[in-house]
């Protein structure tokens, strides 16, 4: 193993990435859709085209954004989907004239061919590809609308997508407000910041952490906004295929990395094609993952907790979902690292499995 930089550390909010040129412009799904200020403002608007009587939701799912739909006005129904379900038959849904069903790529992990729709099925489709937004399934979706949270998994201060595969007329564009625009200028300052301070430089994580977090608090701004100018510009520059081949070979390696433990496991993709966004580890003990956590972030290695469900904002929550966050964790693999930070992550878990 390389000798370990002085201030190596893997997670938390981007910092301002380097990246080789690409080659050719990339065709990406969102192409004659809208660039947003973030996802959340993606699927408000079309909660504002008002479609739809009812939306039906997952049960593990992000409460910030169940709550920005609800400050739309739109009816939401529970029904049950989580990660570790794999298939989503949405036969079970009981549908009405009207009603649109949100369904989600789960880290990365599943595929269409896992999303099973009965046929005469009414309702509307969106697809939620926030965590892999150009994989095959985002690239050949059939769904009425698809959106993504693109800043989620790129080094952008902002930024989300509207489209609709099948061609529905999308809203007018937003304007960039004020407010996304202070947000975005907060995060770009903040990793710009970060990537001093990964480098070396005299700069503390509180010198740019504050900034960081005030930044992504002002993008949530309750008028919904386009995305920046800079952040089109940098968007249209990501080499993103080379950058999909990097998260593929990242969670392989950190798989490989990490023998079987008991009450352990990280998820698997359905199919190779899959675009896996993270290792969302999974614990049968909520106390075995709570240590885990703990052990890595004290050896520099931040782990997401991918939904909080605590103050959950809808009934009929399975307890299985519910307390899912409370026992896993993500743990990024995406452009930001290589095999060497990746070998780092797995001794780190190894060891805290073990302890």
């Amino acid at each position: 193993m390389t000798p370990e930089p002085e201030y190596w550390e893997i997670g938390s909010l981007f910092h301002l990435a380097d990246f080789e040129p690409r080659g050719a412009p990339e065709e990406v799904p969102w192409a004659n859709g809208l660039l947003t200020g973030c996802g959340r403002d993606a699927l408000r608007l079309v909660a504002k085209l008002a479609r739809h009587r009812r939306w039906w939701i997952p049960s593990y799912f992000c409460q910030e954004v169940v709550r920005s739909v609800l400050d739309e006005g739109i009816e939401l129904l529970i029904y049950p989907d989580s990660p570790l379900d794999g298939k989503l038959d949405l036969s079970k849904i009981e549908e009405r004239p009207g009603d649109a069903v949100l369904v989600i790529n789960y880290f990365g992990l599943r595929g269409a061919h896992d999303i099973l729709i009965p046929q005469g099925f009414a309702s509307e489709i969106i697809e939620d590809h926030t965590h892999a937004p150009t994989s095959v399934w985002a690239r050949t979706s059939k769904a009425d609308f698809c959106f993504s949270s693109l800043r989620k998994l790129y080094p952008l201060a902002d930024g989300g997508a509207l489209w609709s595969p099948t061609g529905h007329r999308l809203p007018a564009m937003p304007r960039l407000t004020s407010e996304l625009k202070m947000g975005a200028f907060e995060k770009l300052t903040g990793m710009l910041l970060k990537r001093l301070y990964l480098q070396g430089h005299p700069i503390t994580k509180q010198g740019f952490r504050p900034i960081l977090e005030s930044g992504e608090q002002k993008l949530m701004g309750a008028e919904i906004s386009a995305m920046t100018p800079l952040s089109r510009a940098t968007l249209a520059s990501f080499p993103l295929k080379h950058w999909d081949e990097l998260q593929r070979r990242n969670f392989s390696a950190l798989v490989q990395q990490t023998p079987p433990h008991p009450g352990f496991r990280i998820l698997q993709p359905s199919s190779n094609d899959n675009v896996p966004f993270s290792a969302f580890c999974v614990f049968e003990e909520k106390k075995d993952c709570a240590r885990t956590h703990a052990s890595l972030v004290a050896n520099r290695v931040y782990p997401s907790r991918l939904w909080p469900m605590k103050e959950a904002l809808l009934d009929g929550i399975p307890e299985e979902h519910a307390r899912l966050s409370e026992r896993s964790f993500s743990i990024p693999v995406d452009m930001r690292y290589d095999t060497a930070d990746i070998v780092r992550v797995a001794a780190r878990l190894v060891e805290a499995l073990r302890a």
